[in-house]
């Protein structure tokens, strides 16, 4: 059911316990364009204001020894 929802996973390894563990890493970077306009008395001037956003996503699941998930931890971040 894993594979289903996730697909294969960025990293699969063991713990100190020998469990298996799978490890999704997710980025996703977002440019947005804006404008930032200054005007004077005799012309206008335009200064362009670009705004990057990166979001990150991180699924960390460990399998038992019957392979049956033992716990899992997500970790979401934006900046």
């Amino acid at each position: 059911e894993i594979l289903k929802w996730f697909g294969t996973p960025n990293l699969v390894t063991k713990n100190r316990e020998k469990d298996e563990v799978w490890s999704y890493n997710k980025m996703s970077y977002e440019t947005k364009a804006g404008s930032n306009g200054v005007s004077l008395i005799f012309w206008a001037k335009s200064n362009a204001v670009t705004t990057t956003t990166t979001k990150s996503f991180d699924l960390i699941i460990t399998f038992d020894k019957n392979d049956v998930v033992k716990d899992y931890s997500v970790i979401y971040a934006s900046y």
